[in-house]
């Protein structure tokens, strides 16, 4: 397995894409598709805390951990664990090891530009290209192209 991500990994760096292929801005639509259940165009808190912290807390021990936030991102958005590892500790505000409802209260107020407690897709994606960009070396400042 260990062989293929970094198949994986060098093919994207050569491409310029995840190992599916995937643009950043088709990885934030997935995203987009995961939180927004009821497809109101809008992202609540607690849409973002059911995603990220109830359906991918593995364990029940209330926290996803690194190893469980990177289990399932790579399983659902398909990129490399050393990328994912480096999201996680940019979304980890407390640095304490574990995604909770404190880190998304954290990101929600940032997400929340206008400070209505619902967020927009377009304000959801403009916080995920702020939080995801400078830290991936193939992931460009620039929308359009690849990841």
């Amino acid at each position: 397995m260990g062989i293929i991500f970094i198949f994986a990994l060098l093919l994207g760096v050569a491409s310029s894409q995840n190992s599916h292929g995937l643009t950043l801005d088709q990885v934030i639509d997935l995203v987009v598709t995961d939180l927004d259940k009821n497809h109101d165009g809008i992202i609540t808190k607690l849409e973002l805390e059911e995603e990220l912290v109830t359906r991918w807390e593995l364990d029940g021990d209330n926290c996803v951990s690194r190893h469980e936030f990177e289990k399932q991102w790579v399983a659902t958005y398909h990129d490399h664990p050393n990328t994912v590892n480096e999201f996680f500790h940019r979304i980890d505000q407390n640095r304490d090891g574990c995604l909770d409802s404190s880190d998304i209260d954290v990101h929600f107020g940032t997400l929340d530009t206008n400070g209505d407690g619902r967020a927009t897709i377009d304000e959801f994606r403009t916080f995920m290209h702020h939080l995801l960009h400078g830290y991936h070396p193939i992931w460009p400042h620039n929308q359009s192209r690849n990841i």
